[in-house]
């Protein structure tokens, strides 16, 4: 689920059932279009976060009904295209119009300062998905560097990737860190096939590295702009998350939610 982050008018929502003010808060839309706004109180970025909405009720069938619809961000596991929430900044998240009126909790929020807030299961959850990212740029980047080399071709990459994504989903000892390691190696593949960019960071400002496009205006080849691109990526994924790979010791239960 994307989000967009913006300011919301507050006199727009309806205020959540604590009106104390805490590092990060939730307001509900009052015209029913499932919108949730999400704001960080505190002078440090929220570099992921998740808020579920739990709706308890009859089905068609007149039998009990308990759904979570979940929104989950994290700017170092969706590298590129998740985005943090700045200091004293709003996301806007959307979740379906009919939990519009089921109640939303703030489950965690990590921030780049390096604590986080909220369940320490959700938050640990968090920074297992995190290492399997940083298992999965370690076997794909092997593999990219034998394709630099010339030693094999694309198409053997991808195969290879592919079959590695098979192999470790097959009864894995952690399905949470599989997801990670998973997540990267099939997002590799995919770059490769379609011959695109990671939307890094690095991509964005004045001093931005060259895209694949780039490169090939500049008379580079274009299979070896797409290997060399994403190999940088990676680089620069593997960057983000030193650092970020241990949950903190501690975690304060300040979150405030509907």
């Amino acid at each position: 689920m994307r989000k967009l982050i913006l300011v919301i008018p507050i006199l727009s929502f309806a205020l959540s059932m604590s009106a104390q003010i805490t590092s990060v808060t939730g307001i509900d839309a009052k015209d029913g279009s499932g919108l949730y706004a999400l704001t960080n109180n505190s002078d440090s970025p929220v570099i992921a976060w998740q808020v579920s909405k739990h709706c308890l009720g009859l089905d068609s069938n007149d039998r009990v009904s308990n759904v979570t619809d979940t929104s989950l961000n994290d700017s170092l596991f969706h590298f590129g295209h998740d985005r943090p929430l700045m200091a004293h900044g709003t996301a806007l998240l959307h979740f379906p119009a009919s939990n519009s009126k089921c109640p939303a909790k703030i489950e965690a929020a990590i921030f780049a300062d390096g604590h986080a807030e909220g369940s320490k299961d959700v938050i640990d959850l968090f920074y297992h998905r995190r290492v399997g990212i940083d298992m999965g740029i370690d076997f794909a980047q092997n593999v990219l560097q034998q394709l630099l080399n010339g030693s094999i071709q694309t198409d053997e990459v991808i195969k290879t990737l592919e079959q590695k994504a098979i192999q470790v989903s097959t009864d894995p000892p952690d399905p949470v860190i599989v997801r990670g390691e998973v997540f990267v190696i099939r997002e590799v593949s995919y770059l490769l096939q379609k011959q695109i960019d990671l939307h890094v960071p690095s991509l964005e400002g004045p001093n931005r590295r060259p895209s694949i496009t780039a490169l090939v205006k500049q008379g580079v080849p274009k299979s070896t702009a797409v290997e060399t691109a994403v190999s940088k990526d990676l680089i620069e994924w593997k960057e983000a998350l030193a650092g970020n790979l241990v949950p903190p010791t501690t975690f304060p239960q300040r979150l405030k939610s509907r």
